[in-house]
């Protein structure tokens, strides 16, 4: 994994687009959040990113 920042603080989580479309967000929302860190697939090789949330 590859991290854009330095660290997560202790309310942070990271998602995946797939996490973010089923807590109801749009593609729109998605495409407007900054990713922060990305990981590759170890199937396919390809990359996918990982959004910072507050936890609830």
């Amino acid at each position: 994994m590859r991290f854009a920042s330095l660290a997560l603080n202790d309310n942070e989580v990271l998602l995946t687009k797939t996490k973010l479309k089923k807590a109801g967000f749009s593609d729109k929302e998605i495409a407007d959040l900054e990713p922060v860190a990305e990981r590759q697939n170890p199937h396919n090789f390809e990359w996918y990113y990982f959004i910072s949330s507050k936890k609830d």
